[in-house]
Parts: structure tokens; C-alpha cells; sequence
């Protein structure tokens, strides 16, 4: 199941992947792999490329890839991949979450009582 949020502020935006890190150590996830994508500046051969980082480390090496220009909260896409579930920061200034049914309705439980406003993306029929 693929929920997303509303367009967030930046600070919005941080303070969900703030909390998604936490639901991860809550499930014994301790590493991820993450990616850059659209929006960051990177030459198309460095974007999608992944990079293993520890969960307690997510928040600061978004910050840090801020700080160097590579990554623009709410304006680039950065991936985030586990086997639990896939978050991606979107550069639509919203956040896309992932995973089994249990966990998306936590996390859209969640995000309803902050006023996130979740809502659930169906699937695309591929055309035949």
C-alpha cells in the first residue's frame, strides 16, 4: 500500500522523516539504503545511486547533503529503502510512504492526528 501526504513545509517535511526513522528502529531496522533522484544536484550517473547509512544517521545526512547543495528538502527526491517499507521525500514537497497494510494504516493514523492529511494512492493499471 502508497500513502502521501499533503504539501508540507519544510519543517513538516523533517519532522515526519523524524518519526518514520523512529517507526524503523521501532521494527528493528537499524540500516536503509537511500538515493538521491530528481531535483538534487548531481550528474544524472550519481542520482539513484545507493548509498547503506544507519537509521540514526538519516536526519543528519540529509542535512549535511543540504549543506553541500545536493539536496533541497521539499525540491529534490530522496529516497529511502528498506525491506519494511520505501519513504521517498519528494520534490513536491510531500512525503510517500510504503509498505504493508498493518504499517500504512500506523502511519496514516499518524499522520491524520498531525493534520498531514494522508491519503492512499491506488496502484497504476499498466496498458495491454
Amino acid at each position: 500500500m502508497d500513502i502521501r501526504t499533503r504539501v508540507l513545509s519544510t519543517d513538516e517535511i523533517q519532522a515526519v522523516v523524524k518519526l518514520l526513522c523512529e517507526l524503523l528502529l521501532e521494527h528493528d531496522v537499524t540500516k536503509v539504503k537511500t538515493s538521491f533522484g530528481l531535483g538534487c544536484d548531481l550528474d544524472i550517473d550519481e542520482m539513484w545511486q545507493d548509498t547503506e547509512i544507519e537509521v540514526n544517521d538519516i536526519y543528519e545526512y540529509m542535512a549535511l547533503n543540504e549543506k553541500k547543495g545536493i539536496l533541497k528538502v521539499g525540491e529534490s527526491d530522496f529516497f529511502i529503502e528498506a525491506d519494511l517499507c520505501q519513504i521517498k521525500v519528494c520534490h513536491e514537497s510531500d512525503v510517500h510512504f510504503t509498505s504493508n497494510k498493518t504499517l500504512v494504516e500506523t502511519v496514516y493514523e499518524d499522520w491524520q492526528s498531525k493534520g498531514y492529511k494522508p491519503y492512499q494512492v491506488k496502484p497504476r493499471k499498466l496498458a495491454t
